[in-house]
């Protein structure tokens, strides 16, 4: 039996397990021509294509089965065996702060470097102080944006002439027939 014919027996297992002996063989027959490389190739896909079908197909029924537990469909049946053991879960641990060594629940100290691992039961205060600073500063601007407001608002009033009084100059003006006074009471945009 040739080479080749190993290795197409090997490629006709079902479990899988002679992969990497088919591998070896394909990479040493450097004589295979290209048709039965491929053909080869193509079986392996076509195995790995079917071992992953049967392992979804499992992993489904498995899924289905738990959900009609889960549902109260069936009922779950336990099988128990005389090697199996119960498990046995660790106990709560604490880890230390300094090395994060995890300790056993309830110890004092650090197994690994000593240190206490006593959590302080009053908790820390917690410090408001950058939230006055920042208030400080919003207030501050407040205050100011309100005094600039307030002294704009007093210059403008004083500056500003009341139109009734513009109006009546301008009209005393025009009855008088006082042009140049009638023309300095208008707006520079007017005068232009």
């Amino acid at each position: 039996m040739n080479s080749k014919e190993k290795l197409l027996e090997m490629l006709a297992s079902d479990d899988g397990t002679e992969r990497y002996g088919a591998c070896e063989l394909l990479r040493v027959s450097e004589e295979s021509s290209p048709e039965i490389v491929h053909a080869l190739m193509n079986a392996l896909h076509d195995r790995d294509e079917d071992v992953v079908g049967k392992a979804r197909a499992a992993l489904k029924a498995d899924v289905h089965h738990q959900m009609a537990i889960n549902l109260g469909l069936i009922k779950e049946e336990k099988v128990e065996s005389e090697d199996s053991k119960p498990i046995t879960f660790p106990t709560a641990v604490d880890y230390c702060p300094k090395c994060n060594q995890a300790n056993t629940h309830g110890s004092q100290y650090c197994n690994n470097c000593g240190a206490s691992l006593s959590v302080d039961s009053t908790p820390k205060k917690k410090s408001h102080k950058v939230l006055w600073i920042v208030l400080g500063s919003v207030l501050g601007v407040l205050v100011i944006a309100i005094i600039v407001c307030v002294l704009s608002i007093g210059k403008l009033s004083s500056e500003a002439t009341p139109i009734a009084d513009v109006l009546d100059a301008f009209m005393n003006a025009m009855v008088v027939k006082d042009v140049e006074g009638a023309y300095a009471l208008t707006s520079p945009s007017f005068q232009e």
